[in-house]
């Protein structure tokens, strides 16, 4: 039953031979993969394509050294109550485990789950309390169905069965496996392919730069041996880098030509650009993350991507995370209210330090933030006063604006308490 369960919905696990990948085969680095079944065997050997591990180095590294906030909703809105669940927020900024930082730990899963498609932790309760979150390998678990209670459950090859109430699961997008998340490396296992081709023929064009392929024209008739003789001897003489240097002599009104095209003609930015495009299509993360050879990188371009990269790529896994987590460890408010988990991701768009206090002027300003706000968002301590809410005179009410034309005091900005 659950193995026609298991067809019927696709849900496998990864490894080779049937059994569960152990994680100590290693991809063989010296052997690049130009095969794409071999990606969707073993999403590890994306892990030889530089652009891929980049742009999981881009998004584990921002996932786990910004804050993780509880937030208490008030309202129409929500504010940071990190007081309701010390412990979770110890666990999930701090320590997660006996072994693991909280950035470690938010960083491994987050590798694996852009890597394996799915990532799993172990919740681990002492009673109604979580006190540790641990990390679970992938590739060994699988998922089924509970022919007798209905559902589902986890098994793996660590800890054996286990309720879907006690594991954290984050999984990429899927297309058709339900439950199960699906890789990215192994849904376009033939793009990164044809870039894992393409370094392999730059690895071996570099073996003679600057060169293509050579004619060697000659007016005088030369046997088959004395051919292989000159062909052997220009090789020697050319080949790797000091070849370069070497000048080609001929003799007997003969003459060279370039038949074939060098590395520089045959566009290799290009072409790795075009790789990096497609990796980037996979996980989101903007080109220029990624280190393409752009060099339109002005202040105001920089900010502008990085608010995309925020917007449209980071905040699809901060939302996973904050979704999973809240589903499974805040399953009920205290006394009624509603919590959730929020990334907060300011430090990423904040732009330079011009940048910052220019719209924080405004703000302050405006009323929308006190000074002191202004200052802990600019990481400064509060000073006395800097809770009063500052409004300028263009923006209060028609009255207040006449009270001051008639008190001499029009260039003075108005001031309202922030408890009012």
């Amino acid at each position: 039953m659950k193995l026609n369960l298991r067809k019927l919905f696709k849900i496998t696990r990864y490894g080779t031979g049937g059994g569960a990948y152990d994680g100590t085969a290693w991809w063989n680095w010296e052997k690049p993969v130009v095969n794409p079944d071999d990606l969707l065997a073993d999403p590890l050997a994306g892990l030889g394509f530089s652009p891929i591990v980049r742009a999981l180095q881009v998004v584990a590294n921002d996932i786990a050294r910004v804050p993780l906030r509880i937030e208490c909703k008030k309202g129409n809105h929500y504010e940071v109550d990190d007081t309701a669940y010390p412990e979770l927020s110890e666990i999930l900024n701090e320590s997660a485990n006996s072994y693991y930082s909280a950035y470690e730990f938010k960083a491994w899963l987050t590798r694996s789950m852009m890597l394996w498609g799915n990532a799993f932790a172990l919740i681990s309760r002492w009673g109604d309390e979580v006190r540790e979150l641990i990390p679970v390998r992938p590739w060994d678990m699988t998922l089924l169905p509970d022919p007798e209670k209905g559902g589902w459950y986890y098994r793996s090859g660590e800890y054996g069965d286990i309720a879907p109430k006690d594991i954290i699961h984050l999984r990429m997008p899927t297309y058709g496996r339900m439950l199960w998340g699906d890789s990215p490396i192994s849904l376009g296992r033939k793009a990164i392919a044809l870039g894992m081709e393409q370094e392999n023929a730059g690895r071996s064009a570099f073996a003679m730069p600057g060169l293509g392929k050579i004619a060697i024209t000659t007016k005088e008739t030369m046997g088959g041996e004395a051919v292989k003789k000159m062909q052997t001897s220009f090789i020697n003489a050319h080949a790797g880098p000091e070849g370069m240097l070497r000048p080609i002599v001929v003799q007997n009104e003969s003459d060279v030509k370039q038949v074939g095209q060098s590395l520089t003609d045959q566009d290799w930015i290009a072409a790795r650009n075009f790789s990096i495009h497609q990796v980037s299509q996979l996980f989101g993360v903007p080109p220029m993350m990624l280190y393409t050879m752009q060099t339109d990188t002005s202040v105001g371009q920089i900010a502008e991507q990085s608010r995309q990269y925020v917007d449209g790529c980071l905040s699809q896994y901060t939302s996973t995370w904050a979704s999973e987590l809240a589903y499974k460890l805040l399953p009920n408010g205290i006394d009624g209210e509603h919590y959730r988990f929020s990334f907060d991701t300011t430090t990423l768009v904040r732009g330079t330090f011009n940048e910052q206090v220019a719209a924080l002027q405004t703000a302050v300003q405006t009323g929308v933030m006190t000074r002191n706000e202004a200052r802990e968002m600019m990481g400064f301590p509060p000073i006395e006063g800097g809770d009063e809410v500052l409004i300028g005179p263009n923006l209060l009410p028609p009255e207040m604006n006449r009270d001051q034309a008639e008190s001499g005091d029009s260039d003075e900005p108005g001031s309202l308490d922030s408890d009012e």
